[in-house]
């Protein structure tokens, strides 16, 4: 029995349906340590993935309509086929890449960090990433030939000789379901990303959500909410980001190393993988040495790009996109190497990659360092150099020597690079533990570089008066989300060392550079929004605000304008209030600071 050119096409649409249906499920197979299994999820993602169909659609039927009419049955088919892989191959390799990535970051990647990663140096990674995940080119292989079979069975025979008045009044009526189904809402505004977040438990969203259509809603980066929640009166009454610090004190000018550790969170420590000690150098300069200043600290991000800027510039990360590769990174900051040098500082910053890798390169020139040292000026062996660039070892190796030539005082900082994918560790190190797997590995590396140094650093005369901050980035990937809260997705280690301090440590690294200045009596003007030591913390993931503090944790759903409470053992019936009006303030001025590039005192 002949079938029409539509009924065809639409059965196209339907076996992209399916397949996104059942890449949900691949999904959840993967990342399932994240989702308790839940039904509802997979039947609230057939709306999205309705909506994505509908756009695929909408834009393809007119070159549908016209392959259809090519008079030569051969090439039509052959057309038709090929049109069908261009809509699926785009929806796969999305959907393969969450499979890894969202691991990294707990969400589906947006288009402006599939750009970033297209366009920057860290491209150099993406072969020995391929090596490790040897299984997705399998997957996409696989997925890859079953679809063409499904479609070449579709378009078998493509006889359809009706009148071209016919063919047009049939793919006008797909056309118009198209549009119906890709906008998914009969309200002002069509389906979105943060729709996804309007069920109970706003990780899941990432669940419900389809790859291709966040990166087809993300194509061209929305501005910023615009919310006026308060007056500007109002909103200084319940947070300002600029603080004063005076002389309480003697001002005191120390050189200043900070140690920023790749995936290195407060669980790391004091851990053991088949007997063997993980970090026993950090384990004994941290809960052992009396001159260090320690904190299960919060990292303020789950990327290592959004941590530079929440370090040095006290920029928290508050919206979908990271700072430095949203539209307005290019906003003028006045980071703490700036101050430093303002008052008579040497800033060097250190990593093994080259400058491209991560954008560290215009970042840290962005927050002030004056010279960079980057894989070019790195001084290590060929067993040193991985797929990703030197190995900390080489890279403390350069720093040392950089630092005991460079005037003084000084501010330095280092962002290691060898406890990340793909964790190929010089072969003398694999040599000396070869009990430990890679990942674990690579964390005995980085500590052993770390004692090294240490012992090296000790021999310097600038040592005794040197004060050492040591961080991670932000918590490694493998979280088991059935046993964590929210404070310990950002949990990491944050150390001030070699001083002597009987006060409190930072406790995010908002308020590594507030705690500094007030603890050394800097006379100096900060912007930051970690200038209060005891505030709420604030985070932003998968289209929820999460705000909590000691005794009240906050969820708040901007898209929907919904207040959730998670935790309170307050006594005080106003403290939930208050603590609401101080987020909205905070999110207030911080939107309005991006919009008028005033990033800054």
């Amino acid at each position: 029995m002949k079938q029409a050119l539509t009924f065809k096409v639409l059965c196209t649409y339907l076996s992209l349906l399916v397949s996104l249906f059942l890449f949900r499920w691949q999904f959840w197979a993967f990342n399932h340590r994240y989702f308790s299994f839940q039904l509802m999820d997979f039947i609230h993602g057939v709306r999205f993935d309705l909506s994505l169909v509908g756009y695929l659609a909408f834009f393809s039927l007119p070159m549908f309509l016209l392959l259809g009419i090519i008079p030569n049955l051969k090439w039509r088919r052959y057309g038709l086929i090929a049109l069908s892989l261009l809509l699926f191959i785009p929806c796969l390799l999305t959907e393969c890449w969450d499979l890894v990535y969202f691991q990294y970051t707990l969400k589906r990647c947006s288009f402006d960090l599939y750009l970033f990663f297209g366009a920057g140096e860290d491209q150099s990674m993406w072969q020995p990433m391929l090596q490790r995940f040897w299984h997705l080119p399998l997957l996409w292989v696989a997925w890859t030939a079953a679809f063409l079979l499904t479609v070449m069975r579709i378009y078998k025979k493509v006889d359809d000789h009706r009148a071209l008045k016919s063919l047009v009044i049939g793919f006008s009526t797909l056309f118009v379901l198209a549009f119906i189904i890709a906008r998914n809402s009969f309200g002002p505004k069509p389906l979105g990303i943060l729709d996804a977040t309007s069920f109970d438990a706003p990780a899941r969203s990432q669940l419900v959500l389809n790859s291709p259509f966040v990166v087809l809603k993300s194509l061209h980066n929305k501005p910023l909410t615009h919310r006026e929640y308060m007056s500007r009166e109002e909103e200084k009454k319940y947070f300002n980001p600029l603080t004063a610090y005076g002389a309480k004190s003697r001002m005191s000018q120390p050189n200043l190393i900070f140690f920023v550790l790749e995936s290195f969170g407060a669980a790391q420590l004091r851990d053991t993988v088949n007997g063997l000690p993980l970090t026993p150098f950090l384990d004994s300069l941290f809960f052992m040495d009396p001159t260090t200043v320690y904190t299960d600290g919060l990292s303020n991000g789950k990327t290592s790009i959004e941590c530079l800027p929440a370090i040095f510039a006290g920029i928290p990360s508050l919206q979908e996109v990271p700072y430095v590769i949203s539209n307005y990174c290019t906003n003028e900051v006045d980071g703490f190497p700036q101050i430093a040098r303002a008052r008579g500082y040497s800033t060097l910053f250190f990593h093994g990659a080259d400058e491209g890798s991560m954008r560290f390169g215009t970042t840290v020139e962005q927050l002030g360092f004056k010279s960079t040292f980057f894989k070019p000026k790195t001084h290590g062996n060929p067993q040193e150099l991985g797929s990703w660039g030197y190995h900390d070892g080489a890279v403390f190796t350069t720093m040392l020597k950089e630092l005991s030539r460079c005037t003084k005082p000084f501010l330095s900082a280092a962002f290691t690079l060898s406890s990340h994918e793909p964790y190929d560790l010089p072969a003398f190190h694999q040599k000396k533990y070869p009990q430990l797997p890679k990942e674990a590995s690579s964390y005995r590396y980085t500590d052993d570089c770390l004692r090294a140094f240490f012992m090296s650093a000790k021999k310097e005369p600038w040592f005794a008066n040197t004060l050492i901050i040591i961080t991670g980035d932000h918590t490694p990937v493998h979280l088991d989300n059935s046993t964590y809260s929210i404070a310990d997705y950002y949990r990491v280690p944050i150390a001030v060392v070699n001083g002597k301090f009987k006060k409190q440590g930072p406790i995010e690294h908002l308020n590594i550079v507030p705690w500094l200045c007030e603890t050394l009596g800097w006379r100096v003007k900060l912007y930051g929004y970690g200038n209060d030591l005891k505030g709420d913390h604030v985070r932003y993931l998968n289209g929820i605000y999460h705000v909590w503090n000691q005794h009240t944790y906050l969820e708040y759903n901007e898209h929907i304008q919904q207040w959730k409470l998670r935790v309170n053992t307050s006594d005080n019936p106003r403290s939930i209030d208050s603590m609401k009006k101080r987020f909205l303030a905070k999110i207030q001025r911080f939107r309005n600071d991006l919009r008028w590039n005033t990033l800054h005192p």
